[in-house]
């Protein structure tokens, strides 16, 4: 279990109070600490290595995605055309 460094608590404090109208006290630290442990998230940063491995990552598969597509309809047609050659030559 991880405590809210005073910055996160103060920050979360004035988003709850701004966006919702909730007013956290002190006793709210602990439970909100607590919170992101119990329902198994992970907060970590997102450096700027990881978005660019991201924005790399997302085009890449959208090719390969497309190639092997591709590939299924070249084969298709391939067969079909295998078979009217073969219908036309009989």
């Amino acid at each position: 279990m991880t405590a809210l460094t005073e910055q996160h608590f103060e920050r979360t404090r004035r988003l709850a109070l701004e966006l919702a109208g909730i007013e956290l006290v002190e006793r709210d630290r602990a439970l909100l600490g607590r919170r992101p442990a119990q329902a198994g998230l992970l907060f970590e940063a997102m450096t700027i290595a990881r978005r660019l491995l991201l924005l790399l990552q997302v085009p890449l598969i959208a090719l390969v995605a497309s190639g092997v597509f591709m590939r299924m309809q070249l084969l298709e047609i391939e067969s079909r055309s295998r078979f009217v050659s073969q219908s036309q030559n009989s």
